[in-house]
Parts: C-alpha cells; sequence; structure tokens
C-alpha cells in the first residue's frame, strides 16, 4: 500500500492512499472533519448543472469526446466544487457523486409521496 501525505501551501494536508486493487483512497474519518452539516435540497441545484461533451482544444478533429462540466457554469451553482490554480478552474469530479446521491434521495422522497397520495387516490375510489 502506497500511503501519501504531504503539507500543501493552500489545503493545509493532502492524504490518502493506494491499494492495489481498491484504488485511491481519501480519509473520510468523522474524527478528523469538523463543521459536518447534511446536503439538502440540491435536486433543483443540480438541475442547473449542464453536462457536456467536449474535445481538448489541441486534440485532433477526430479525437475522442470527453464529457464533464465546464468549471465557469459550475462554480455559478456549486462554487465549494470550483477550484483555482495558475490561472485555470478546476472541478473534483468525486464532489459530483455526493450531489448525485444527495439528488437520488430527494427524488425518492417525492416519489414515494407521490405513490402514497396515488394509493390514497386509489383506495378512495374503490
Amino acid at each position: 500500500m502506497f500511503d501519501y501525505s504531504r503539507k500543501t501551501e493552500h489545503t493545509s494536508w493532502v492524504r490518502g492512499w493506494l491499494e492495489p486493487q481498491g484504488g485511491w483512497k481519501a480519509p473520510s474519518d468523522r474524527r478528523i472533519k469538523q463543521d459536518i452539516e447534511p446536503l439538502s435540497n440540491v435536486l433543483e441545484e443540480v438541475m442547473k448543472l449542464q453536462p457536456k461533451s467536449y474535445r481538448w482544444i489541441d486534440s485532433e478533429p477526430d479525437s475522442r469526446k470527453f464529457m464533464g462540466f465546464i468549471a465557469q457554469e459550475v462554480e455559478q451553482v456549486f462554487p465549494d466544487c470550483v477550484s483555482d490554480k495558475r490561472d485555470l478552474k478546476g472541478l473534483n469530479y468525486n464532489d459530483f457523486a455526493v450531489l448525485a446521491i444527495a439528488a437520488i434521495q430527494e427524488q425518492q422522497k417525492q416519489i414515494d409521496l407521490l405513490q402514497k397520495e396515488m394509493a390514497e387516490l386509489k383506495s378512495r375510489s374503490d
């Protein structure tokens, strides 16, 4: 296992470990976090995100297209997901998995409510 822990100028510490068949692992232990708050009401904001396909500027016209977001557009909706380095904006795509799960949970609550209302309407008509 490769373990990485390094002090950086802007982010205090960068930590993680690489497992041979498990990929990069980022620490997520409650003991090293503060100001913990649940995410809520993200579905409306997630719906504002605009996934794109694109090619890098210096690539060939028939080169592979990538999928992702434009950092400047994301910044208007989720500014904490955007960082700046050497006059370029960047995204941590891991953040989007968390947003997607929160949005799915909100959608499921809406679905559950609609199913309950539908069942109640059905039982009234029987």
